[in-house]
């Protein structure tokens, strides 16, 4: 948690794009905060343990307009890996049609363990991510939607992970 509130800027807006049941929420400010996950338990979940945080469910992004001008970060924390290039590609139309020009994204993904059968193969194969990679995978999966900035792996408990910083690419 203290890496993750390190790579954005205080007063910033942030859209936690797959936010699952909003653990990474109590680190920004309600009012310049919002979840939105396909998964409507994870939801339910979040709106009830964190109240004073907004949440949406996918169905409901619509809501989301009214936030368009305003978000300038964008956390997606573990969701590209279970993304396919269709998923991929309407995913990153939505997220960029709704914030700003300008917008930061931080992309935290698990990177392929190096050796199988390992507890990090185990763990990472249980998560059930059927598009996990190395460095060089996600920057190609990448490519058409983001423009790169910087790129950082951190060794986290029982893996590496990779971080990316970047901005859409303007077309």
């Amino acid at each position: 948690k203290k890496f993750l509130k390190s790579c954005f800027k205080e007063k910033s807006f942030i859209l936690d794009f797959g936010c699952g049941a909003g653990y990474f929420s109590t680190l920004f400010n309600p009012k310049k905060y919002v979840g939105i996950d396909i998964n409507k338990s994870f939801i339910n979940l979040a709106k009830h343990k964190y109240i004073n945080h907004k949440f949406y469910n996918f169905d409901e992004k619509k809501k989301l307009k009214k936030y368009e001008n305003k978000i300038n970060y964008i956390l997606i924390n573990n969701v590209i890996h279970h993304l396919n290039k269709k998923q991929l590609n309407e995913s990153f139309l939505f997220i960029k049609k709704n914030c700003k020009k300008n917008t930061t994204l931080i992309i935290i993904e698990p990177l392929m363990p190096k050796k199988f059968f390992s507890f990090e193969f185990f763990m990472k194969v249980l998560d059930i991510g059927n598009f996990i990679t190395n460095k060089n995978g996600y920057k190609e999966r990448l490519k058409n939607y983001l423009k790169i900035n910087k790129t950082k792996v951190e060794k986290f408990s029982i893996g590496s992970t990779l971080i990316l910083t970047c901005k859409f690419r303007i077309k």
